[in-house]
């Protein structure tokens, strides 16, 4: 029976481990984790009868095979609550609702826009122009970045503004850098569809039912009922029996041997036919390093982003002076300076479990791309920063009554220019080195959505190369 090493423990590992258990071939599976648990960025915690989530706290539908195994697992999922209210931008002391029908980019409809405060009056004539000006011309291999394309579609203030923090929400990255086809290249369709932003938001908001919401669509958004580690563990029971799974098992190093690969860890070394590296991108480099040098340096040519997530559980009162938080969340513009927080949901209000009949819990973000000198200082630092921030946009008037900080250094990979061609050289090759592979949220998709399909896929081609070579000698 052939042996397949996969090293990582986060949600790629694990799938990459369920895909090899539910394969027709046998296969013995030793899944090793260097950390004391599975499930990577998806921790939870309780306060009594509140949850919080560490790292990430929501699935997309429109990325289903996180959805589909959730499912398949047993994990209740529950939808966001309904809104009150849509997304919120930073603006001096002021909290601003996007306008109705602001879709991340451009408005699909034009009179709530007209009347918002976000952007000056030469702003938004300068946004107007997107009506009028021609498409832009890129070659097939032509990357630009967001910020490019943004400036010249609607100009500077909308980019800083609007787009720049409601991109740091889902890449934690800098827009002057990430690469509009490696992040949003649907923006890249619409313009060639409808030359104008606008003219394609708005056909796209009439097609649907929720032509008014603005920001994000919370409806698309799912999370499990116990918290999104509730995955890692479900998925760990289905393991269990099919796969050796072992925590505290930090890989040293990886040795190419005739018909397969020996994994040395401290005292102990494993001879296996196959490996998967489902570690963070770094990591995979320095292992690859020794065997496929030209491999190491383009996974180390993805730079990386660091956040902290700060959850604050405050007794209602403390909103007593402003009023409880309204909508979902809100974002704050890199320009705004002296902020601490890049962004803060409102967890209380966009799943249930989050918060009780006497307390509101807060979930701050820190650092990003374009807040690396925030995310550099020390935790009590951040605490009183993001008090101060709290107080001056919300009206908070107590400290909270508990609060927990989780830092992720380097954990979000950056999409930049140049990114697809990176992960082209990448996958060639590996592609040329048998017996090994390669997945993980830097190459394709930084969701739980994406890292889902990046394990299976990986196991997927380790099992059919090793039926072709078994078939190449008979």
């Amino acid at each position: 029976m052939k042996t397949i090493a996969i090293v990582g423990g986060g949600m790629t590992g694990l799938s990459a481990a369920l895909a090899l258990a539910d394969a027709d071939q046998p296969v013995r599976i030793v899944l090793l984790e260097a950390s004391d648990s599975f499930g990577g960025v998806c921790r939870s915690q309780r306060w009594g009868d509140v949850l919080c989530e560490e790292g990430p706290d929501s699935l997309v539908i429109t990325k289903p095979a996180s959805i589909e195994l959730c499912e398949r697992l047993g994990v209740e999922l529950v939808p966001t609550l309904p809104s009150t209210g849509g997304a919120l931008i930073a603006k001096g002391n002021r909290l601003l609702p996007l306008p109705e029908g602001f879709q991340l980019m451009a408005p699909s409809r034009f009179l709530p826009f007209v009347r918002t405060d976000h952007v000056s009056w030469p702003g938004k004539l300068r946004m107007g122009l997107d009506l009028l000006l021609p498409r832009g011309r890129y070659a097939d291999d032509e990357d630009v970045s967001l910020a490019e394309f943004v400036r010249r579609r609607l100009g500077q203030e909308a980019l800083d503004r609007l787009a720049q923090p409601l991109i740091a929400g889902i890449y934690s990255g800098d827009p002057e850098r990430l690469s509009l086809r490696s992040t949003m290249p649907d923006l890249l369709g619409i313009e060639d569809t409808y030359r104008s932003l606008t003219l394609g938001m708005r056909a796209r908001a009439k097609a649907r039912p929720d032509a008014k919401a603005s920001g994000a669509r919370y409806g698309l958004f799912r999370t499990p009922l116990r918290g999104m580690a509730a995955i890692p563990a479900a998925v760990v029971a289905a393991l269990d029996g099919k796969a050796e799974l072992r925590t505290g098992a930090k890989v040293l190093g990886i040795d190419r041997r005739e018909g397969g690969w020996t994994v040395r860890l401290a005292g102990e070394s494993l001879d296996v036919q196959g490996v998967i590296l489902a570690t963070p991108h770094t990591v995979a480099a320095s292992l690859l390093a020794p065997h496929a040098p030209s491999v190491a340096t383009a996974l180390r040519g993805i730079r990386t982003s660091s956040t902290a997530t700060l959850n604050m559980l405050f007794r209602r009162s403390a909103f007593r002076r402003a009023g409880l938080p309204r909508g979902n969340g809100f974002v704050v513009p890199a320009v705004e300076q002296g902020r601490t927080l890049m962004a803060c949901t409102f967890a209380t209000n966009k799943y249930p479990g989050r918060g009780d009949d006497e307390h509101f819990l807060l979930r701050g973000f820190i650092g990003g791309e374009l807040g690396r000198a925030q995310f550099g200082k020390g935790d009590e630092e951040l605490r009183i920063g993001t008090m101060a921030d709290l107080r001056a946009l919300l009206g908070v008037s107590e400290d909270p009554v508990r609060s927990h900080l989780r830092r992720w250094t380097n954990a979000q990979p950056q999409y930049e220019l140049g990114h697809i061609g990176r992960v082209r050289r990448i996958e060639q090759g590996v592609a040329a080195i048998p017996g090994l592979e390669l997945a993980g949220n830097a190459f394709a998709g930084v969701g739980l959505g994406n890292v889902v399909v990046e394990g299976r896929q990986a196991a997927e081609r380790l099992l059919a190369a090793a039926g072709s070579a078994s078939e190449g000698r008979t």
